[in-house]
């Protein structure tokens, strides 16, 4: 569809194709200094990863979530067909709904071609019968359309945003850092430097 195309939709750290060099990705921050011929001030810090968390790895990374974070939010596009699972997914967690808006944006994704809303972010409870639902996809990047809605996030008891995702593109970030650096070393989340504030970036409350 339109929105997955990378003119119209933005990945708040994935903004610019960044070259390895010497087998190493430079960060979003070093990219944007080189562009602009001078050196940019410093972004707050998050971890990111590209690593799916499946099987037992997914099922830990639940539990753990479930000790750290009060809410999930999930996203439900207009354009996606969903299919009989991610129905069945909607109704198992009509409960648990804290809140739902209408947007254009959300956690780590920001729609740029729309001026009218494209989706639903519905945020709700994450407890132990919640976190049941989430589990049946079986990893955390399966969580994508038609059969499940998508970007999974996570967020503190306070409301807080802590942890997102952009499961279409395979990224994952922990805002939380401590508890980005309590997930197991082979998850491979490493220190980035993002633009937090805005329209899909990571300043938001569920």
């Amino acid at each position: 569809s339109p929105n997955r195309n990378f003119a119209t939709e933005i990945r708040w750290t994935k903004g610019f194709h960044r070259r390895r060099v010497n087998g190493v990705k430079p960060s979003r921050l070093q990219v944007c200094s080189s562009l602009q011929g001078h050196t940019a001030a410093p972004m707050p810090t998050i971890l990111e990863s590209w690593t799916e968390i499946t099987g037992e790895d997914y099922i830990d990374f639940l539990d753990m979530a479930l000790d750290w974070f009060g809410f999930f939010s999930l996203v439900w596009r207009d354009v996606s067909n969903f299919n009989d699972n991610a129905v069945q997914i909607r109704r198992d967690l009509d409960r648990h709904e804290t809140n739902r808006r209408r947007a254009s944006h959300w956690p780590g994704t920001r729609v740029f071609d729309s001026k009218t809303p494209v989706a639903s972010i519905i945020s709700y409870r994450f407890d132990s019968a919640s976190r049941l639902v989430l589990a049946r996809p079986g990893s955390l990047f399966a969580w994508v359309a038609p059969a499940c809605p998508e970007d999974l996030a996570f967020y503190q008891r306070d409301g807080r945003l802590a942890f997102a995702t952009s499961t279409h593109e395979r990224m994952a970030w922990a805002i939380d850092l401590d508890f980005g650096y309590s997930l197991p070393k082979h998850l491979d989340f490493t220190p980035q430097e993002t633009e937090s504030a805005g329209e899909g970036g990571f300043e938001y409350v569920a």
